[in-house]
């Protein structure tokens, strides 16, 4: 090997070993960029204007070798906690470079609310609702129905809840339902009334009431909960009467014969409260159906829905005919072997405990008969309390009390289609296979106005088909599908529990859903104004 090689190879092994040994140093840390204040806040980014993601289009496509940084992202899980999060809703609220876009501030006040629960300082959320308040009042939002039905029900929800960890259960309630009472044929309105009779030595309260009953005519599996609420206020044959226009509606408006897992669970719930109400004659008519029709199903070889609910309902039934004949021991024992009754409504355990504990000896006291129906309450209420205080702890359930702003350009548009009764593109054409019923359908509409459209669309076609009313179904789980049974009031198997005016449908829901010439209308009165 020459001089000239044997320097070239050393001074290329001195080069591998350098470069080696600056590998194997580890590379200081990558700084973590700390999310802004907006994320912080409420977990949303600051908006972003047209021009700006425009502008970011441009860069990231067409600058060869530069990329833009890329916009913050929405993230949850970077929000702070408490009285962190405060801090940073402080830091976007106030000063010279607060937030000033009121519908974008709004969110931010109310996200400072939970913060401010999250950090147990109740009166200061109160405070920042009633902040909230204001701005949306000076810009003239509240009082707008589409604000009102939207964003603006967030405002009642958060104070409601501030008032319910105080301690104010009844002024709580009173708060909660304010919004469902303006707005009785609207579904969210209804739909975001939180059952607050577990804190309350009171079962149900009218207001309540009157929004679950509301809310069952749209959404029909609401009458489960009004049911169970009735049992619990000690009124079973209202609490069986409202199960019953379920059953007697199914009969009516269905030709075919799968509905019986459905007729079961009506039923086994029906037979109980009838019994404890005392009406026999009835209890055991219905008893008799569900013990047959449970057997036909066997027979047949049908799989059966719930039937661990539905088995346990009708052990639960047999126990209050036991009581009724006297077997008052057999009675006890059966009821005592079990730690907790789950499928009967709470409201029917309490009944039983109640009426098995009077005139009990000591060794019959054990098991679900061991406490009193005021020591089950108030169990009942401290595991209300564990739960909610829980979830307060995840930065997640409590922000699920700000809602979205569902715009006016969000109704509007589908005014043409929404009042078209003559045309088919949101209601089928032909009734369901072996029923009464139309299916209704919008796919296109933003979330928060879609059942109010189906809604005013049955009305509609309910009016342009000759009937007064309708009984309508709003599918829970995807609220962009419903059903409608056209009817008369008083029609059979249409009760006023399930009966809805198309008038009075249209008259509510009219106001924020307006027909085309209304809309012609109104846009007529904005070019006066700003002539």
């Amino acid at each position: 090997m020459t001089f000239r090689a044997a320097t070239s190879a050393l001074t290329a092994i001195a080069f591998l070993s350098a470069t080696a040994s600056m590998a194997a140093e580890p590379l200081p840390p990558k700084a973590v960029k700390e999310p802004s204040l907006y994320v912080q806040c409420d977990g949303n980014p600051n908006n972003m204007a047209a021009g700006e993601s425009i502008a970011r289009l441009i860069a990231l496509t067409a600058v060869i070798g530069l990329l833009a940084p890329s916009p913050e992202q929405p993230d949850a899980s970077k929000r702070k906690f408490g009285v962190d999060g405060v801090a940073a809703c402080n830091g976007i609220l106030n000063g010279d470079k607060g937030e000033h876009n009121v519908v974008r501030r709004i969110p931010f006040i109310l996200a400072r609310a939970l913060h401010n629960i999250e950090a147990k300082s109740y009166d200061a959320a109160i405070a920042d609702v009633g902040v909230a308040r204001k701005e949306a009042g000076v810009a003239g939002l509240v009082g707008n129905p589409y604000f009102d039905r939207s964003m603006g029900l967030s405002f009642d929800l958060i104070e409601s809840q501030a008032l319910l960890r105080q301690g104010k259960v009844e002024e709580a309630r009173e708060v909660n339902t304010r919004s469902a009472r303006r707005s009785p044929y609207s579904y969210f309105p209804l739909l975001l009334v939180r059952g607050m009779n577990v804190y309350s030595a009171n079962p149900l309260s009218a207001e309540e009431e009157a929004s679950l009953r509301n809310l069952s005519k749209i959404s029909p599996s609401a009458i489960f909960g009004l049911a169970a609420q009735l049992d619990e206020a000690r009124r079973f044959t209202e609490s069986a009467a409202a199960l019953k226009s379920l059953d007697d509606f199914q009969k009516v408006a269905y030709h075919d014969n799968n509905s019986q897992g459905i007729d079961l669970l009506i039923g086994t719930n029906v037979a109980v409260s009838l019994a404890l109400a005392g009406d026999w004659t009835s209890a055991e008519a219905v008893d008799a159906r569900n013990s047959a029709l449970l057997a036909t199903m066997r027979t047949e070889g049908k799989a059966i829905d719930n039937e661990s609910i539905i088995i346990e309902r009708m052990d639960f039934y047999a126990l209050v005919r036991m009581m009724r004949e006297g077997k008052l021991n057999e009675a006890r024992r059966q009821f005592a072997a079990r730690s907790r009754w789950t499928a009967p409504t709470f409201g029917q355990v309490l009944e039983l405990n109640r009426r098995l504990r009077a005139g009990a000896g000591k060794e019959d006291l054990f098991g679900s008969l061991a406490d009193d129906a005021d020591a089950m309450i108030a169990r009942r209420r401290q595991e209300a309390v564990a739960v909610r205080d829980e979830k307060d702890k995840n930065n997640k359930t409590l922000f699920s009390y700000i809602l979205p702003y569902a715009s006016v350009s969000g109704y509007e548009r589908l005014s043409g289609r929404t009042w078209n009764a003559k045309g088919n593109r949101i209601i089928s054409k032909d009734k369901r296979k072996d029923s009464e019923v139309y299916m209704l359908s919008i796919f296109d509409a933003d979330p928060m106005t879609q059942p109010d459209i189906l809604l005013l669309h049955a009305a509609l076609q309910a009016k342009a088909r000759g009937k007064t009313g309708l009984v309508f179904r709003l599918i829970p789980d995807d609220p962009r599908i419903a059903f409608v049974y056209f009817a008369d009031k008083g029609e059979a198997g249409v009760s006023d529990m399930q009966y809805l005016d198309a008038d009075a449908v249209i008259a509510d829901l009219g106001k924020i859903i307006p027909s085309p010439a209304d809309l012609k209308a109104r846009e007529a009165q904005r070019l006066k104004a700003r002539q």
